[in-house]
């Protein structure tokens, strides 16, 4: 119904445009378009934030932020102040944000898909937090290379790309809709080039190619420094004991994942 809706308005407005010149409509279209992007405010307990919304699949996340996956909350409610978090796969910046009402945070977002970073920088923008938030259009993976996201959808907050990968975590192969371009980095070496604040706390939610991120930080996991970790990883269980040997090699143990496909790791008492 909602389509056959958007259809019927859309084809009233180029009916309502269609007395003007060729270009003249057309931009008097698009800034009807853009007239009607959804702004969503979401009160938190730490504030209230702003999302920009241009695809409906985006409302997802203003929609359900605190109850989507209510134990990243409680866990991004958990850091120690002053914190680094690395949000990696931040999507349009959800939890980027929401970690972004401390006055204490810095937040390193990582974004490869153009569509999400494109909402991800708007709303980074909109809630004024470019001091406290910095995004990356680029993919962290278990080398520093150029190659190929490969997206089934390539809508704002379309999830199941794979960086140089033709398959999800979950085993499922992904055909491409299209192949975005894109610069992948191992985290120890974009950490190294760029001397970007190292993580005090790591998130990691790609739906592919977790275990490759977590090689490619070998360096930064074993750092004292880093205090928790967060992946969501779903598939086999090979695939979640490695993902668990990674982290305990690195010194942490794993903590309760009650939802969502969460794992949630913490550093163990005196590990370095």
């Amino acid at each position: 119904m909602s389509k056959s809706l958007a259809r019927i308005l859309a084809g009233f407005t180029r009916t309502a445009t269609a007395w003007q010149s060729r270009w003249r409509g057309a931009g008097t279209r698009l800034l009807v378009s853009q007239a009607l992007i959804e702004d969503s405010h979401v009160a938190t307990p730490r504030g209230t934030l702003l999302f920009r919304s241009s695809h409906p699949q985006a409302l997802d996340y203003p929609a359900g932020l605190l109850s989507r996956e209510p134990d990243t909350i409680a866990w991004i409610d958990k850091f120690e102040a002053p914190f680094v978090l690395w949000d990696v796969g931040a999507n349009v910046g959800a939890y980027a944000l929401y970690a972004g009402l401390s006055p204490e945070a810095t937040v390193i977002a990582f974004e490869p898909a153009a569509a999400s970073y494109a909402a991800l920088a708007e709303n980074i923008r909109i809630n004024a937090m470019d001091e406290r938030i910095d995004a990356y259009c680029i993919a962290l993976s278990g080398a520093t290379k150029a190659g190929h996201l490969n997206m089934q959808n390539v809508n704002a907050a379309s999830v199941s790309h794979a960086f140089d990968s033709l398959a999800t975590s979950t085993g499922e192969a992904i055909t491409p809709q299209f192949r975005q371009a894109v610069i992948g980095y191992r985290a120890d070496d974009f950490l190294d080039a760029f001397q970007v604040p190292a993580p005090n706390y790591l998130k990691i939610d790609v739906d592919s190619i977790e275990i490759e991120i977590l090689t490619g930080a070998e360096n930064i996991l074993r750092s004292p420094n880093m205090k928790g970790v967060l992946v969501e990883a779903e598939g086999s269980a090979e695939r979640l004991n490695a993902i668990r040997q990674l982290l305990a090699d690195a010194g942490f143990d794993e903590g309760s994942h009650p939802g969502a496909g969460n794992m949630i790791f913490a550093r163990k008492a005196g590990a370095s």
